[in-house]
């Protein structure tokens, strides 16, 4: 939903950037080896892609994601970065586009917490627009502060927990890139794994569910998620957005249903949410992870 709303603003940057095909940005001739220029368009595409997924896996990394600021701040550097790079910007409007994007980035935890509402969907399409934007008035000769992330009233402080070098190390031979994954079930991906059980135990009851007295979910010792499981609202969701980040939820639905999908959130009320999550004792318990 995040997307297809915000795809509409989007759309304005979209037709300036497609205004000036890649194959015009820098000296590249557009007449002569059609083929060869097309070849190099597209490693100028890819290599900003993955440049822009290293950039927002090191700020995340470097950032407390169980603390006040949501982790899709990072994608105030990302952003501006893919953009920057298929604008051709030179080193300086390229450093401009990140200080005025990231200037507009910081995004609260509280989108994330609490009874979700459409502003965790929309974030970070919103911070991503907000990015491209940046690197379009820079690439006119607007200017940013160029400090945020070194003065003392800046943004430093969201990357406290990693050296600030580590967001321009250089990008090793397997980056952030080769190490993503689109997730298996629509819901929280720190809830996928609860899903797979789930699916898997009905399939071993054969659907004989009545017969569970209590469940206990056996989930990674990380702050982040030990925020999610007290977190009160998740636990008895009231809204579409809770439903997806609610460990009882997603392990009652999947276990109830022997399936997983985006229609069991339309499909149960309040009501029946509640219901159907009070049919099992959930709790907790925690397996640490060695670092």
């Amino acid at each position: 939903t995040g997307v297809q709303t915000c795809a509409l603003p989007i759309s304005s940057c979209q037709a300036l950037l497609h205004a000036r095909p890649l194959g015009q940005i820098g000296t590249y001739p557009r007449k002569d080896r059609r083929s060869r220029n097309a070849g190099r368009r597209r490693g100028i595409a890819l290599a900003a892609i993955a440049a822009g997924y290293e950039i927002y896996a090191r700020a995340q990394m470097a950032m407390d994601l169980a603390g006040t600021w949501d982790g899709v701040t990072a994608s105030g550097l990302a952003a501006p970065a893919i953009a920057g790079r298929l604008l051709g910007l030179d080193e300086t409007r390229l450093a401009h586009a990140l200080s005025l994007s990231l200037s507009r980035a910081a995004t609260p935890a509280i989108v994330r917490s609490g009874g979700l509402s459409a502003a965790k969907s929309l974030a970070n399409a919103v911070i991503a627009k907000a990015g491209v934007e940046s690197a379009l008035l820079a690439e006119k000769g607007v200017t940013g502060p160029l400090a945020i992330l070194e003065h003392e009233r800046g943004l430093g402080s969201l990357f406290a927990q990693a050296p600030l070098e580590s967001l321009y190390a250089p990008i090793p031979q397997h980056g952030a890139i080769m190490r993503a994954h689109v997730k298996a079930y629509p819901c929280v991906n720190t809830g996928q794994s609860t899903v797979a059980a789930a699916l898997e135990l009905h399939h071993k009851l054969e659907g004989r569910i009545d017969t569970i007295q209590s469940l206990e979910l056996v989930m990674a010792d990380y702050r982040v998620i030990e925020r999610q499981q007290v977190d009160k609202d998740r636990t008895h969701p009231q809204s579409r957005e809770a439903a997806d980040h609610s460990f009882p939820f997603i392990a009652a639905a999947a276990l109830s249903d022997g399936a997983f999908w985006t229609g069991q959130y339309r499909n149960r009320s309040e009501e029946h949410t509640s219901e159907l999550q009070s049919r099992f004792g959930i709790s907790y318990a925690v397996f640490c992870l060695k670092k």
